[in-house]
């Protein structure tokens, strides 16, 4: 069998004209960010019977280098995910004034250099939410996504503005492009222009909702208030007079009577009155001079700890104690 040659180690001389013969992808183009500088970029996409090589070249580094290798036959959609996850073969805006490319054309083209784009790869992933068949039925409907070589930046700022703004505000954030097609009208044709439509439907019934919402919030905290107005000054005595009924002094006053009033509160909410019992503090460093703490009626209990860059499950002692039962009795 007759393997293809792949491209010539890092720093050997290369032809594009070649590697184009061979099968190769090429990207070539010009540009620039710093006035008065110009700067050759290259990136090749080398297909194998078995795998497909991502190469990397330019005035950047002397010659040409591997960046990225998948297996099996070439996929126009995984190479996309490969430009859009890969810093290294991504290029400025400016470069694509300029670009030329060599074995590839249409929608995988556009959608390839959306890719390489740092500044618009992150659309790669909403377009990509769509099947092929999708895909193009996108570009039919709302026109292609490059005209040349240069973006369409209306289609594009339509899409951004869609996943960037209309999904949080219609309350559906966590929707993928696919995914608001399929809920929408536009379903079968995947016009932008009905899918915005529907949107704006939806972002009035998200905002009647989130009203609604809000009224019943506002509606369950005065309730709140009331049910806690007649304990407020036992909350308020024991976080003054915290330090006589502890039997630890090793603590952040402020830090401990804010979690504290927190708790007070939500055991009040439950159970209408103050605890009867001995409340034992948790506390451990989450940063400097800053600590977690939790409440509990035993002397131990599990918190998750973070150490470094890790974090773990750990069983943990009581730093001390709050003696409610005593307090109770100097209320009364």
């Amino acid at each position: 069998m007759q393997m293809q040659p792949s491209l010539p180690n890092p720093g050997s001389n290369f032809s594009l004209e070649d590697a184009h013969e061979r099968g190769a992808i090429i990207f070539q183009t010009l540009g620039s960010c710093v006035p008065g500088l110009t700067f050759k970029a290259v990136r090749v996409i080398w297909p194998h019977p078995s795998s497909v090589e991502f190469w990397y070249g330019g005035d950047a580094i002397d010659g040409y280098e591997l960046i990225e290798k998948l297996e099996g036959p070439l996929d126009y959609r995984k190479a996309a995910e490969v430009f859009e996850s890969s810093e290294a073969l991504q290029l400025p805006d400016a470069y694509f004034v300029e670009m030329k490319i060599k074995g590839l054309s249409g929608l995988w083209k556009e959608v390839i250099l959306i890719a390489m784009n740092e500044e618009l790869s992150w659309i790669t992933e909403h377009l990509l939410s769509l099947n092929n068949r999708q895909l193009k039925q996108f570009r039919k409907a709302n026109g292609p996504l490059m005209r040349g070589t240069r973006f369409n930046h209306t289609l594009l700022s339509q899409v951004t503005e869609i996943m960037q703004e209309k999904v949080v505000q219609a309350d559906m954030g966590f929707s993928t492009f696919a995914e608001l097609f399929k809920k929408s009208s536009a379903g079968k044709s995947l016009s932008l222009a009905e899918l915005q439509q529907d949107l704006e439907a939806w972002i009035k019934k998200a905002k009647v909702r989130q009203k609604k919402l809000e009224r019943e919030q506002e509606r369950i905290r005065q309730k709140q208030e009331r049910l806690l107005l007649p304990y407020r000054p036992d909350i308020e005595f024991v976080l003054k007079n915290l330090e006589q009924y502890a039997n630890f002094d090793d603590f952040t006053p402020h830090q401990l009577q804010r979690n504290l009033e927190r708790f007070l509160k939500e055991y009040i909410l439950a159970n209408h009155s103050l605890p009867n019992q001995t409340l034992y503090v948790f506390r451990w460093g989450v940063y400097i001079r800053q600590y977690q703490y939790r409440f509990a009626f035993t002397n131990k209990t599990r918190a998750i700890i973070r150490q470094g860059s890790k974090s773990e499950e750990k069983e943990i002692t009581a730093v001390g104690s709050i003696d409610f039962k005593t307090i109770r009795k100097d209320l009364k």
